[in-house]
Order: C-alpha cells, then sequence, then structure tokens
C-alpha cells in the first residue's frame, strides 16, 4: 500500500457535505486493496504516516487478530472550525480474511448526512468481540438447571462468563484446542465458580478438526464466538500440539460443513447453536445456507455490525421421520 492509495481514498472519497449523490460514483464507494493480509500493523503506520504529512486524524475503532477499523478525517486549524463544518468521516474497515482475492478491502466510507463530524473523543474504541458475545446470549433460548451448554474454541473463557451471568445455574463445558488459554479461562470463570457450588463448569483439551462430536454430547445449546474462521482456517498459532492435520483450504464450503456438522452431531433434538463471526472466509448467506445444508432449521441472523454476525440454528427432533439420537 502506498500514500497515493491513501490519499486518493481520504481526499476524494471523504466528500464535504451537502453532496449531490448523482456526482458519486462506484469507485467512491468501495475500492480493492493490494496490500500485505497479514500485516495490520503496518497499515496502521502508513495511516499514521499520511495523517501526520498532510493534516489528517486517524482514530482506531476497533481491531482483532485479522480485522480492524479506523477512522480518518482532516484536521481543521481551530476549534470554531471544528464546530462550524459539517464533513463526513472516511471509515477503513479493513478484513484480513479476504485472501483469496489477494488483498484485503478498504470499504466505502462513512456518508452521514444527518451527523456533524465526529471529534476524536467521540471516535470511542468498541470492543465488538465482548458486544458479539453478549448479542450471542441474548439470541439465546431459555435455559435452566437441566440444560447443558458447550463453548467452542472457548479461549480464555469471554463468552463463557456471560452465559454464566444470564443463566447462572446451567452446566457448561468449555473446549479450546490450547490448554495455555483454557487456564487464562479457569483464572476468569473462577470466582464465578467459587461463588455457587451447585454450578458445573468443565474444561476440555480437545483438538476440534479431528472429532465428529464433542466429548459429555449431547449438548441443549452450543455457543462459538469467533470460532467457526478459526476451526476452518486452522492457523498454527491454534492448532492443537499434537495436531498434524495440514489446513485444507482449497474447499471453504466442505470445511464449513464440516464444522456446523460437529455442532449438529452434538446437540439434542431441538438442540440450538448460537454462533458468532465475521464475514471474510465466507458471506453471511454462506453461512446461513451452509447450516441449512447439514440439517439445521430456523436458521437466522440474531445480529450484524459491520463485518460481524450471531446466527443460530435448531436440529430438528425429526430427520426423515426418525427420531434423533
Amino acid at each position: 500500500m502506498n500514500e497515493a492509495y491513501i490519499r486518493d481514498a481520504v481526499v476524494h472519497r471523504l466528500i464535504p457535505l451537502p453532496v449531490d449523490m448523482e456526482d458519486v460514483h462506484a469507485e467512491h464507494m468501495e475500492k480493492p486493496l493490494q496490500v500485505d493480509h497479514s500485516n495490520l500493523s503496518s497499515l496502521k503506520k502508513t495511516l499514521d504516516a499520511f495523517a501526520l504529512k498532510h493534516g489528517f486524524v486517524v482514530k482506531q475503532m476497533y481491531r482483532t487478530t485479522s480485522n480492524a477499523k479506523w477512522a480518518c478525517r482532516p484536521k481543521l486549524k481551530s476549534a470554531q472550525q471544528e464546530d462550524e463544518r459539517a464533513d463526513t468521516t472516511c471509515i477503513f474497515s479493513v478484513n484480513a480474511n479476504v485472501r483469496k482475492a489477494g488483498g484485503v478491502y478498504i470499504t466505502s466510507m462513512n456518508l452521514n448526512h444527518n451527523h456533524a463530524l465526529q471529534t476524536d473523543d467521540e471516535l470511542e474504541s468498541v470492543d465488538i468481540s465482548s458486544i458479539e458475545a453478549q448479542a450471542i446470549v441474548w439470541a439465546m433460548p431459555p435455559i435452566g438447571p437441566s440444560h447443558r451448554v458447550a463453548d467452542l474454541c472457548a479461549g480464555s473463557g469471554a463468552c463463557s462468563e456471560k452465559v454464566l451471568a444470564a443463566y447462572p445455574d446451567i452446566e457448561i463445558v468449555l473446549f479450546d484446542g490450547a490448554k495455555d488459554r483454557l487456564d487464562l479461562a479457569v483464572q476468569r470463570l473462577r470466582a464465578t465458580v467459587s461463588s455457587s457450588s451447585s454450578r458445573a463448569i468443565s474444561f476440555h483439551v480437545a483438538d476440534l478438526n479431528k472429532i465428529s462430536i464433542l466429548r459429555k454430547a449431547p449438548f441443549d445449546v452450543i455457543v462459538a464466538s469467533l470460532a467457526v474462521h478459526v476451526l476452518v482456517e486452522r492457523p498454527a498459532h491454534d492448532c492443537h500440539p499434537s495436531s498434524s492435520t495440514p489446513p485444507r483450504r482449497n474447499d471453504k464450503e466442505a470445511e464449513h460443513k464440516r464444522v456446523f456438522q460437529l455442532m449438529f452431531n452434538s446437540l439434542s433434538p431441538n438442540g440450538h447453536v448460537l454462533l458468532g463471526d465475521h464475514v471474510g472466509q465466507a458471506s453471511l448467506f454462506s453461512h446461513l445456507k451452509w447450516m441449512e445444508d447439514v440439517g439445521f432449521v430456523d436458521v437466522d441472523c440474531a445480529w450484524r455490525q459491520d463485518d460481524f454476525f450471531v446466527i443460530g440454528g435448531r436440529r430438528p427432533p425429526h430427520l426423515r421421520g426418525q427420531l434423533v439420537l
């Protein structure tokens, strides 16, 4: 990525308001960016260097392992100008998982006709993964002490913590491919465990890419926060220590269906799966379609914000007239 691209993106796509939408061409709205998709830090440094040289302000709005969003706007000379100017902010939404196209994408600017330009203080950092995990909980069906929940790729236990806050009497089982991450989950949930002797919480290190059904299945609910793209992509840092299975990236549909089939096999009849992830490996529509293909019903999207979404489905009580066991 070079400075000329950033200058074009900010100067030419930052359209002052009011704007005649007939003058806005397709190239103003979205443009592929050929850049090393694995290095978001370099992209941020390029933005910072451009901002310093040309008098722009860059504010990071959120960032995960492979996604980031920055807002970029002109730096005005005085507070009075800041108050009087009704501009928009150029939003750089970077999805580093769009690898098949040869790079990442910087998506369209935010044409906000109803609000003045936000100041730096108003461009708050957003913990998008926490919001997504909360959306998973809100989308869950009502559950109680007799219900069992599995958390796939549980990591440090952030999603399980929110599930337990909403349903404190359930049994929950956390699965992850790395013991050190589950150790963090134990620490996170330690206070929760000690506060209720009746609460059943267990942790299992498992290579989820080598099994077709979860240990201790069936479950009434399976949650998976930012897990599916990891299981599909199989990055080296996330593989189980004993795993020697190389990633298969030539058929993303088959890989997604393999993960969804694991969830389907591990659910009780009428059990629900709620998963949160982001587009990049596959579109939201593809996720929904592939869930239906493996047998889920009532498949729908419960929440979406920018590139992130929460979707769910239910395992039906019968398949082809036979009781699902």
